[in-house]
C-alpha cells in the first residue's frame, strides 16, 4: 500500500508540475487583437493603442503575448533600444540676431492678473494701438543635429525682463532661403506676489529643419532675451509617435484638492490642467501615487490658466513628467474653484517586437493577472535577423484590428482563466499534498525491520 501511496504521490506531483509548465493561450486573457499585415518567418513592430492599454492588468506589461493559429506563443516585447527612440532631453541653442527692423502691426495685447470677488485669479486682456510702429526682433537658430528632430523651441528669459505678451512665430529652412511656417504661439510672462506665470514654449510642427527663424513682429518694452532651447529626441529606426492624450477619471474631492485616476497603463510624458473656464488662473500643486494605499508624493508646482481675448488664445503649458506609469494624481489648488478641473496625460504609445512562425492569423492578447508573457532575448535575435538579412534590414510595420473579448471576461476580467486550468493546478496540488501527507503517515506508522 505504501509503494502505491508514494506512486500515487509522484504522479499527482508530475501532473502539477506539467500544469505549471504548460504555456498560456489566448483564452488566458482578457481581450484579444488581431495583427494586421504580419507574415511568418519576419520580424514586426507595433504600435500599442489606448485599447491595449486599457485591457493590461500589469504595471509591467507583463500580460501582453502574441500567438499563432496554432496556439503557440511568440516572440514578442519592447523594441529593443536600437529600433525606438530616445526620450527628449532640452539643449542649448546656437542663436544669432538679426538687425532690428520695422515693425508691421500697430496692435498689442495687454494683460493684467486680478483678484475675483470670491478669491479667485483671474485673467484681463485689451488690444491697445500703437501709435508708432515697434522694431522687430528676429534670431536665427542653428537647428542641425545628426539623427535628432526638433519637438519645441523654448525662449530664455532674463530675470530682469518687465512683464510681457509678445506673439512669436518660428520658420524653418534648409538653405537659408526658402522658408516654411513650423509654428506660433502668444508667449507671456507675468509676475505677482513672487509668482511667475509663463508661457515660453512654441511646438514644432516639422522637426527636420537644419535651421529656425524665430521672429517678434511686436516685441513688447523691456523684452530681454538671454537665448534659448530645443527640444530634441533621437528619431529612431521606426521614427517617432506622436503625443497623445487621455482624460483621468476624476474621483473625488479632499478639501481643497481634486482625486483623479488615469484609466489605462499609458506611459505618461506630460500632464495638462484645463481650468474649464475663459480668462481664468490657478496655482496647483501636484501629487502622485501609484496605488490607493501609497502615501502621496509631491511632484511638482503648475500655474494653469487659459485666455480668450482680442482674437487670440492661450493655454498654459503641461507640465513635463518623469518616466512611469502612475495611475493616482492629486492636485490642490490655492484658490476657489467652483468645478473641478479637467485633468489629462500626455503620452507616446510604445512600440512593440513581433519575430513571427508558424502559420497566421496571429492575435495580441492582453489583460490577466494569472499568466505572463515568456521572456524572448530579442535584441539579440534581431541583431541576428538583421546580420543575415543586411545593414539596411529594418523590421516591417504591423497595425492592431478591432478588439474581441475573450473566455477570460467571463472569469473576474482576466483574473482566472476562462479554460480551467487554474482550478486544475490547485486540485492537483492540493490531492498530491494530501497524498504525500498520507504516504509519510503511512510510513511513520510502519514497524522498524
Amino acid at each position: 500500500v505504501g509503494y502505491g501511496t508514494e506512486t500515487l504521490g509522484l504522479m499527482l506531483i508530475g501532473m502539477a508540475l506539467c500544469v505549471c509548465a504548460s504555456a498560456s493561450t489566448p483564452n488566458d486573457y482578457a481581450q484579444r487583437w488581431p495583427v494586421v499585415g504580419a507574415l511568418p518567418d519576419n520580424a514586426y513592430a507595433i504600435e500599442l493603442d489606448e485599447s491595449v492599454y486599457r485591457a493590461v492588468r500589469r504595471e509591467d506589461l507583463s500580460d501582453l503575448s502574441v500567438f499563432n493559429a496554432a496556439g503557440e506563443e511568440l516572440p514578442f516585447g519592447p523594441a529593443p533600444a536600437m529600433y525606438g527612440p530616445a526620450p527628449a532631453v532640452w539643449l542649448p541653442a546656437k542663436a544669432f540676431q538679426l538687425p532690428v527692423q520695422a515693425g508691421q502691426s500697430e496692435s498689442q495685447i495687454n494683460m493684467q492678473i486680478k483678484q475675483g470677488v470670491q478669491g479667485g485669479m483671474h485673467l484681463d486682456a485689451e488690444v491697445s494701438k500703437h501709435a508708432g510702429k515697434p522694431a522687430a526682433f528676429e534670431w536665427i537658430i542653428e537647428a542641425r543635429h545628426s539623427g535628432q528632430a526638433n519637438e519645441a523651441l523654448q525662449l530664455m528669459v532674463a530675470e530682469q525682463s518687465a512683464d510681457f505678451t509678445a506673439q512669436v512665430a518660428v520658420e524653418g529652412s534648409d538653405d537659408l532661403q526658402q522658408w516654411r511656417h513650423l509654428g506660433s504661439a502668444m508667449l507671456v510672462s507675468l509676475q505677482q506676489d513672487g509668482r511667475r506665470l509663463q508661457k515660453l514654449t512654441v511646438d514644432l510642427a516639422d522637426g527636420d529643419a537644419d535651421y529656425l527663424r524665430v521672429r517678434f513682429p511686436d516685441p513688447p518694452p523691456g523684452l530681454v532675451v538671454n537665448g534659448f532651447r530645443l527640444k530634441q529626441r533621437a528619431v529612431g529606426t521606426l521614427g517617432t509617435p506622436g503625443l497623445r492624450w487621455l482624460q483621468a477619471e476624476w474621483l473625488s474631492r479632499d478639501g481643497s484638492a481634486n482625486i483623479y485616476r488615469v484609466p489605462a497603463w499609458v506611459p505618461h510624458e506630460q500632464l495638462d490642467i484645463d481650468l474649464q473656464g475663459v480668462n481664468a488662473i490657478a496655482h496647483f500643486s501636484v501629487s502622485s501615487r501609484q496605488r490607493e494605499d501609497h502615501a502621496w508624493r509631491y511632484q511638482a508646482d503648475l500655474t494653469a490658466f487659459h485666455l480668450r481675448a482680442g482674437g487670440l488664445a492661450m493655454d498654459s503649458e503641461a507640465l513635463a513628467l518623469p518616466p512611469g506609469r502612475t495611475r493616482h494624481w492629486r492636485i490642490e489648488s490655492d484658490t476657489v474653484l467652483k468645478d473641478p478641473p479637467v485633468l489629462k496625460i500626455g503620452y507616446r504609445p510604445e512600440r512593440f517586437l513581433l519575430l513571427t512562425h508558424g502559420a497566421p492569423p496571429y492575435v495580441l492578447a492582453a489583460g490577466s493577472l494569472t499568466v505572463k508573457r515568456n521572456y524572448t532575448p530579442l535584441q539579440a535575435l534581431a541583431a541576428e535577423v538583421g546580420r543575415k538579412q543586411g545593414s539596411a534590414w529594418r523590421p516591417g510595420i504591423a497595425h492592431l484590428g478591432a478588439p474581441m473579448r475573450s473566455a477570460a471576461d467571463a472569469a473576474a476580467d482576466g483574473r482566472m482563466p476562462g479554460n480551467g486550468k487554474q482550478a486544475l493546478l490547485w486540485l492537483t496540488l492540493i490531492l498530491g499534498a494530501g497524498a504525500i501527507m498520507f504516504m509519510v503517515y503511512r510510513l511513520l506508522r510502519k514497524p522498524a525491520e
